[in-house]
């Protein structure tokens, strides 16, 4: 949702720039203009309708990841980070302006609603790079909450695989029962490679991305005992 603020915002700039170059080739503010004008301050409350939107499902999926995972220290800081980036993207200059401009449209003449539109243009440019910040810092908790995860499920396949080697050695089990065994190990494995092939990914579109090269060295070392 965080992409779809961004180009939502992007359209409103590019609509509040088109207007501004036709209104300042005419004398007088038309209505179809001024009806463009009440177009886009609903665009932009629709925005602020969609970030306070997105705030609270974040809230939710933080509080709700709380309850099954126990996160880092670094990786708390970043998401109690991206709740106050958050609560600052929509301004307080923004709001009261378009309180104003609610108010007083019919009665605004063109040089003023120039400048009320242009006051409007630069802080939907604000909002756009405050919704950037937040797209990549969700990107990056995105990212190592996943590897976090990946990180767990392949320590656990180790010792998955430590005690299947055991049981194999004890002889506690026959040949079918331990192949079924190591069967479901490798399926398991399998799904985790993908996991570290979509992070890898995921990655690379970070600006910027961070060393795998534990997650790896584990995924090496598992690969080979499986073997």
């Amino acid at each position: 949702m965080l992409a779809e603020g961004v180009k939502q915002a992007q359209d409103i700039r590019k609509a509040l720039d088109e207007l501004s170059r036709k209104m300042l080739e005419k004398k007088n503010v038309s209505w179809e203009e001024k009806k463009k004008i009440q177009d886009l301050m609903k665009q932009q409350e629709d925005l602020k309708e969609n970030i306070e939107k997105m705030e609270k499902e974040n809230s939710v999926n933080f509080s709700k990841q709380d309850e099954f995972q126990n996160f880092s220290q670094e990786f708390m800081e970043k998401r109690d980070k991206l709740e106050e980036l958050f609560e600052k993207i929509f301004p307080d200059e923004m709001k009261e302006l378009l309180l104003e401009l609610e108010q007083t449209m019919d009665q605004l003449d063109k040089s003023k609603l120039q400048e009320m539109m242009d006051k409007m243009n630069l802080s939907t440019k604000d909002i756009e790079k405050e919704l950037d910040r937040n797209l990549e810092l969700f990107k990056q908790i995105e990212f190592e909450q996943k590897l976090e995860e990946t990180a767990d499920k392949l320590k656990e396949l180790a010792k998955e695989e430590e005690k299947l080697a055991g049981e194999s050695e004890s002889k506690k089990f026959n040949n079918d029962s331990l192949k079924a065994k190591q069967d479901e190990l490798n399926k398991q494995f399998d799904a985790v490679k993908k996991d570290l092939e979509d992070l890898q990914k995921k990655n690379k579109n970070l600006e910027n991305p961070q060393p795998l090269e534990d997650t790896k060295e584990q995924e090496q070392s598992i690969d080979e005992d499986m073997k």
